[in-house]
């Protein structure tokens, strides 16, 4: 998922979307990091779909619970 893919998804989610798979079995690379915000450089090599349902869907749910 690249910067406009980000976007999009951002965008549903602030419009009230409950829920959303995001499919992407390329790694992190360094385009990803001037592209979009759902990457950080630590996660480099790492599955996308992963590190973005590991930092901001976990993060959500934990701080919903809060």
């Amino acid at each position: 998922m690249k910067g406009l893919g980000a976007e999009i998804c951002k965008n549903l989610v602030l419009s009230g979307v409950k829920s959303m798979t995001i499919v992407d079995p390329s790694p992190v690379n360094e385009q990803d990091f001037v592209s979009q915000f759902l990457v950080q450089r630590q996660d480099l090599g790492k599955n996308v779909s992963h590190i973005i349902r590991h930092n901001y869907v976990c993060e959500t749910i934990k701080n919903n619970q809060q």
